[in-house]
């Protein structure tokens, strides 16, 4: 006799109605990708808050014939633990799967830890995180989309932040370094930071006459040996102070003995300097050229901050939606000292010029031609070089989920949610 279609529809409807009940949460309904090694696969993850630990059903009709748990969940597959052999002579493609999900935490508070970021010169709003950071010691600066509400919290260095999160005191950590702990549940995402490194002389001192003294530092600035320049993973040479689609070659290429020869034009050479570290994460930058201009018979004091200096080490912006954001800033810290003489204060005129018909290009072409012409004035004209570019790592508990970065580099946290995830709880049985 055949099935009516709308007994089988109705029928069908209650069983998912008792699953509804059964799980407590939602729920994924679909086929199964694939029986292979004794598992099951599914094509649905953690795209679809599926995670290690849930509750899985597999029905042939509307026979329950088998209840499992999901022992691993990536973006776009999942897979259960063994199956004991079950699936060895059953049809796949006549079975449906029903799957839990994980129950989204809309109540809970996000706290988000950060030991380490800079003052970008022109200001002190920093765009590593979207919306931007407050000044305040702990702050809370907006909701989630989910409804969470969201809390920065601020300590004093890696170490103790590193301790908050491996107790779950806080949720998530935005850091320099890489996050590597076998073992633990935790996802880390990473990407060039929304700012790179320069080099920048006060050209309104004497020692800084046509650039020549951090021209010759750049000769001998060797970047193929980030340790030593910088207290982080992931450090990427810079060559071009804006974000070029083609990329753009080393200005000078390293020849240190062409920068010791360069020294040799100076009209009168420095028997002592000021190096400033704009930022204490650019001090071994900031050691690094001390060290360098030791070899020369140079006596090198290095200072924090950007009030008093021969020369900086300090951030400025890179980023993508505005292009012409850092040699805005570069122009700012060119002319911070005074600028005295003629031919300075016309270059000047000239580069910001060239800044400004990039930012009215039509297009990406016209605007890479201004902006590299701005580029080469300044390293040309006043010996300002960019360095390396960090990596941020933004490490979030196995819970929290939506955590991204934008196309510049800066955090967006505005998607990030809580779940309730099935892993956290004690071992279940199917």
């Amino acid at each position: 006799m055949m099935r009516h279609p709308n007994i089988y529809i109705i029928v069908y409807g209650l069983i998912l109605v008792g699953l509804l009940a059964a799980f407590g949460t939602a729920e994924v309904i679909g086929p199964i990708l694939q029986y292979k090694l004794d598992r099951l696969y599914f094509p649905y993850g953690e795209e679809a808050d599926l995670y290690p630990g849930h509750l899985f059903l597999i029905y042939k009709g509307d026979s329950l014939i088998y209840r499992g748990l999901i022992e691993h969940s990536m973006i776009g597959v999942s897979y259960s633990y063994p199956t004991g052999g079950i699936f060895d002579t059953v049809e796949i493609g006549l079975c449906r799967a029903v799957i839990e999900t994980a129950e989204i935490d809309t109540g809970a508070t996000i706290t988000i830890g950060i030991s380490e970021f800079p003052k970008l010169y022109g200001g002190d709003k920093f765009p590593m995180l979207f919306p931007p950071d407050s000044s305040a010691a702990d702050s809370t600066i907006s909701a989630t989309n989910s409804g969470n509400r969201l809390v920065i919290k601020k300590y004093g260095n890696y170490t103790e932040m590193l301790i908050a999160f491996e107790t779950g005191e806080i949720e998530a950590f935005v850091s320099y370094r890489n996050y590597d702990a076998p073992g633990k549940r935790y996802k880390a995402i990473s990407a060039p930071a929304p700012y790179i490194a320069v080099l920048a002389p006060d050209i309104s001192r004497a020692a800084n006459d046509k650039g020549l003294l951090t021209t010759s530092l750049y000769y001998r600035y060797n970047p193929k040996n980030p340790e030593i320049l910088f207290d982080g993973d992931g450090l990427e040479p810079c060559n071009c102070l804006y974000p070029s689609d083609s990329g753009c070659d080393r200005f000078y290429e390293y020849d240190p003995e062409k920068g010791e020869v360069l020294l040799t034009v100076l009209d009168k050479r420095p028997r002592k300097l000021k190096i400033a570290a704009a930022d204490p994460k650019l001090l071994k930058t900031a050691e690094y050229f001390a060290d360098v201009l030791s070899r020369d018979r140079i006596k090198t004091e290095i200072a924090f901050g950007r009030d008093d200096y021969d020369m900086i080490v300090m951030f400025i912006p890179m980023l993508s939606g505005k292009s012409e954001s850092g040699m805005q800033s570069a122009l700012g810290l060119i002319g911070a000292g005074g600028i005295s003489d003629k031919t300075s204060k016309e270059n000047i005129k000239v580069i910001g010029n060239y800044i400004e018909l990039g930012r009215l290009a039509n297009s990406q072409s016209g605007r890479e031609y201004y902006f590299h012409l701005a580029d080469r004035g300044f390293k040309e004209d006043f010996g300002l070089f960019p360095l390396y570019r960090p990596s941020l790592y933004f490490v979030g508990q196995d819970y929290l989920k939506g955590g991204r970065f934008d196309e510049d580099g800066s955090i967006d946290l505005r998607p990030l949610y809580l779940i309730k995830p099935m892993a956290n709880q004690k071992e279940r049985q199917p």
